[in-house]
């Protein structure tokens, strides 16, 4: 079973894997700035008793979404690729009011269904259920978030 981490531990893991990342000698100077700016929006999260990013409060959400929108930033600032999101056009118009391109659009909201495992997702008003699919990648992104 695996450990859930105190918020204080989660937040020294994060800034260990990021001091190690940062200490590269193949960083360009943009590059380090842009990964410390990140690590500093990631302190600024909220943690639950589990070590969770909590974003129950409006606290926990603001930097919930401070964190999400340093995190594309930086994705884009260090070239990284985006994956393609053409799905996105088959959006009901609600939907394609949240996701009207391809750009990354990260949302606490989204975050918070895949890493509380939420069946359905509301963000328009409207609660709908998740498929198959959409389910396997809230799990997906919910590790992906564990490991942050």
């Amino acid at each position: 079973v695996k450990e859930a981490l105190s918020a204080q531990g989660v937040v020294e893991a994060f800034a260990a894997k990021l001091q190690c990342f940062l200490s590269s000698s193949e960083l360009l100077e943009a590059e380090r700035v842009v990964l410390a700016q990140l690590g500093v929006t990631h302190q600024e999260l909220l943690f639950d008793e589990r070590g969770i990013a909590e974003s129950g409060s409006l606290a926990g959400v603001g930097a919930c979404e401070r964190f999400l929108r340093e995190l594309g930033s930086a994705a884009d600032r260090l070239g990284c690729q985006a994956v393609d999101r053409s799905y996105r056009e088959a959006f009901a118009p609600n939907y394609r009011r949240l996701f009207p391109d391809a750009r990354r659009r990260y949302y606490a909201v989204v975050l918070e269904a895949a890493v509380a495992e939420m069946g359905a997702i509301g963000l328009t008003g409207r609660r709908c259920a998740l498929g198959g699919r959409a389910l396997a990648f809230a799990g997906e992104l919910r590790d992906a978030w564990d490991s942050v």
